[in-house]
């Protein structure tokens, strides 16, 4: 019995130091819509390497744990593959044109204006906030254009509010 449990976590072990690797980082940015992703390539098998070198002085040590160290490096591209199937889960799970994906939680929304122009005494209701909020579109706001002595378009900024658990967004609402 103690031998198989050693064997369980000696093969977690190998599996995981399989999984280090020498990687290709690609960024993937997207201002239209603000999405900024990281991809992750694996190319050379650092972790098998390492454990070959452990294992070379027995071939039959070497050929009793070479097959999780692959399954290791094969892990990394499993998360790849997974984070590629995210992408095109990701709109379905969390509609962009959707408000409520942006404003999911206001038990604790204030709103706070950003500069002097803008009265100092406005106070959010939230018996009327989602009747508010369902009626509201999402559009782009556009700061400040041409001359900056202008009055400003969305002097308010509501803040609190926390968008949709696992959508990654960070919402910034201007009012």
């Amino acid at each position: 019995m103690k031998n198989s449990s050693t064997a369980k976590w000696k093969i977690v072990l190998i599996v995981l130091v399989g999984m280090f690797s020498l990687n290709f980082n690609w960024y993937f940015n997207n201002p239209e819509t603000g999405v900024n992703r990281e991809w992750t390539i694996p190319l050379f098998p650092l972790g098998v390497g390492i454990i070959y070198l452990i294992a070379r002085s027995e071939p039959f040590r070497w050929q009793r744990v070479r097959a999780y160290a692959w399954w290791g490096f094969t892990a990394s591209y499993l998360f790849l593959l997974a984070s590629f199937i995210e992408l095109g889960l990701q709109n379905i799970f969390y509609p962009e044109d959707q408000l409520d994906t942006y404003l999911a939680q206001m038990n604790q929304a204030e709103i706070v204006y950003e500069n002097s122009s803008a009265p100092a005494n406005v106070v959010i209701d939230h018996t009327v906030s989602s009747e508010v909020i369902n009626s509201a579109t999402i559009q782009d706001s556009n700061h400040l254009s041409g001359n900056q002595m202008e009055e400003e378009k969305f002097p308010y900024v509501l803040r609190g509010v926390q968008s949709k658990w696992g959508s990654g967004y960070y919402p910034a609402i201007y009012i």
